[in-house]
């Protein structure tokens, strides 16, 4: 395990920026925390072997990149750059890793990972790699031409890494450290952001550092400052772990400044499958921000409609999104539906266009796109019109609770032929007479033979089935 240090380093005649490296203590008070300056070298006793190394490095940040390597290999711990702010207090979700960086970003430098956040337990190999790689080959820009970035910092740290050699060291998503770059991506996803880098070297800030503040949008959205803090309804039974995890990476990555409230009905699955889905829950938690799960369990297999019935009254926010345990959403989805229904305060629900995936065996995954729906927006004398069989994707809805609560909410008791969105699509025509449906692709749906439709495809495409939907048409519609 990483040891529970936390590890700083300032050195050099400048002022140190007491107000950035105070909150790593303050923010992590179980940890031991070592700022690490000359006079600590000294009363420590610490003796580098790259010692020649640090004297021939003409850049101070390349002198506290090998510092930083002896350091990590002498104590492990974590280390944390002194130009950033700790966000976040470290919790299990890093504690927990046997060794990790980050990537510095995945789209301003793709493949570059980053040194300023690392963990590493003592004597670990790729550090111990690193420290011979310095004393063994020159490193200062007089004798290679190149920055202290490329030949002891990033630079380093991502040959190394590109061998293969260490199995054990995780590289994690940029936001967690870096969520601002330097060159302009801003991270606004529902990922755990623990620190915020200033950037002190690229932007020659460090005399001003102190001065610095931690931008908002790092602060949890109080819920009385916001409107559009929203519920995701899920229910599930015997789900994938996979499948699980996909979908909860993609309420992960939305974007935007509001809170989410997870609300998950387990439909009696199994014991093998109920475990798997409380772990991958307690991992989202710990690795999300701005998030809630509330998670309950029906006694038995009660069926969709019971269980999204339940789902709905348990939800704590006007603005409920649904979506199935086997699917995932592109990150703008909320934010997109959210807008919508801001702009258009009449509209009490609105759906999205799908793209239907099936498993492709020659890039293993779930990429083989089989069909795009195209629904466009139905009206209740269209509907009468023409019936449809299909017109709104169930995964993509967005809607407001006290509407559907106002139309008796999903029917907890299946009826014959009629699947439990169908129904209560019909009874939102009758009483709202529109159902939003965007042009956007907002949600991949994954097709696959467990899955509740595919099991009741032939039931709900035969003749029987319709017919059964066409007298429930009528009596929702009264004529």
């Amino acid at each position: 395990m990483i040891p529970k240090i936390i590890h700083q380093i300032w050195i050099g005649p400048r002022p140190a920026p007491e107000k950035l490296m105070a909150t790593w203590k303050e923010k992590n008070p179980s940890f031991e925390y070592i700022r690490w300056s000359e006079k600590e070298f000294e009363a420590r006793q610490l003796h580098f072997s790259c010692l020649n190394r640090i004297h021939e490095m003409e850049e101070i940040n390349g002198k506290a990149d090998i510092i930083r390597w002896e350091i990590l290999y002498h104590y492990g711990g974590f280390f944390f750059d002194a130009d950033s702010f700790c966000v976040m207090p470290l919790n299990e979700y890093i504690t927990q890793q046997t060794a990790f960086s980050n990537w510095e970003n995945e789209l301003s430098r793709p493949n570059l990972i980053a040194t300023g956040s690392m963990g590493f337990p003592p004597k670990h190999p790729l550090v111990k790699a690193c420290i011979e790689y310095i004393q063994q080959n020159e490193i200062s820009n007089a004798k290679t031409g190149k920055r202290a970035w490329l030949t002891v910092g990033p630079g380093l740290i991502t040959r190394m890494m590109f061998t293969g050699l260490y199995k054990d060291v995780a590289i994690l998503p940029s936001y967690h450290f870096l969520p601002i770059h330097h060159l302009g991506n801003h991270y606004r996803g529902h990922g755990i952001v623990y620190a915020h880098q200033e950037w002190g070297t690229n932007f020659i800030s460090y005399d001003n550092m102190n001065n610095a503040i931690l931008d908002s949008t790092f602060d949890i959205p109080p819920k009385e400052n916001t409107n559009q803090n929203v519920s995701v309804l899920i229910c599930s039974y015997n789900t994938k772990q996979s499948y699980i995890r996909q979908c909860l990476d993609s309420i992960k990555a939305q974007n935007g400044y509001f809170s989410i409230e997870v609300v998950w009905v387990d439909d009696g699955s199994d014991e093998k499958h109920r475990q798997e889905l409380q772990n991958e829950l307690v991992y989202f938690l710990k690795s999300s921000r701005f998030t809630t799960v509330r998670y309950v369990v029906n006694s038995q297999n009660l069926g969709v409609g019971y269980s999204l019935n339940r789902g709905v009254r348990i939800c704590s926010n006007e603005i409920v999104c649904r979506m199935d345990s086997d699917d995932w959403m592109i990150p703008k989805r909320i934010q997109t539906q959210i807008a919508y229904m801001e702009k258009n305060p009449e509209c009490k629900i609105v759906g999205a266009q799908a793209r239907l995936v099936q498993y492709n065996p020659e890039s293993n995954a779930y990429d083989r796109e089989i069909y795009k729906t195209s629904f466009p927006t139905i009206t209740l004398e269209r509907m009468k019109e023409k019936l449809e069989h299909w017109f709104v994707v169930h995964p993509t809805v967005c809607f407001r609770k006290s509407a559907i609560e106002s139309i008796g909410n999903y029917q907890p008791e299946t009826i014959p032929g009629c699947a439990e969105d169908y129904d209560l699509w019909l009874r939102v025509l009758k009483e709202y007479k529109i159902i939003h449906n965007l042009p956007d692709v907002l949600v991949y749906y994954r097709v696959h033979e467990n899955q509740v439709t595919q099991v009741k495809k032939n039931i709900y495409e035969s003749g029987k089935g319709f017919q059964e939907r066409v007298k429930r048409a009528h009596d929702v519609f009264g004529e």
